[in-house]
């Protein structure tokens, strides 16, 4: 099984995923700096875009000949938001594509807060003084929910502002087993 946990900055996908990961020995890979980072490459530049897009796909199908089970924190959605192009999911498609070929169940985990839990948190994570506008930060939101309406794998949603850690671990916890 692969789960792709997806939402904006702050949102608890990487206290949700230590803790999943802890507890059912998944494989963890960023997306950013594992099957991203190396490949860095101009949006524009259509071969370049082809090549990025054939070694990560060659990276995932490695990592599921090793690994049964892995969650990979940001993948197609985080690339579609934050590089703030229309939407396109098509190459992506073509990887999860394969990857459902090869009989991995796909899920996306999508998680997200009110603008107030952000701010709080951003503030936890650092001293910079960086952190998204409200109007920024719901236009962010409102791009994710965009992509999983067009987004073809089943997906679970947390919302991580009306539930504490436990109780958003449990709820994931739960649906994880639906699909297990």
């Amino acid at each position: 099984m692969i789960l792709i946990f997806e939402g904006v900055d702050c949102s608890g996908k990487s206290t949700i995923i230590d803790k999943f990961v802890n507890k059912y020995n998944f494989k963890k890979f960023f997306h950013n700096e594992e099957l991203r980072k190396p490949f860095n490459y101009n949006y524009y530049d259509k071969y370049a875009v082809s090549a990025f897009y054939g070694a990560m796909n060659a990276t995932l199908l490695s990592a599921c000949e090793v690994f049964d089970n892995f969650v990979i924190d940001r993948f197609h959605i985080s690339e579609c938001v934050y590089s703030r192009k229309r939407i396109e999911l098509f190459p992506y498609a073509k990887i999860i594509n394969y990857l459902s070929s090869l009989n991995k169940k796909i899920i996306t985990v999508y998680c997200y807060c009110n603008y107030q839990d952000y701010l709080k948190r951003m503030k936890l994570r650092t001293n910079e003084n960086f952190e998204l506008t409200e109007c920024d930060f719901l236009s962010i939101q409102d791009d994710y929910e965009t992509a999983l309406e067009l987004d073809f794998l089943d997906n679970i949603k947390l919302n991580t502002s009306e539930m504490n850690i436990s109780e958003t671990f449990k709820y994931l916890d739960e649906q994880y087993k639906k699909y297990k």
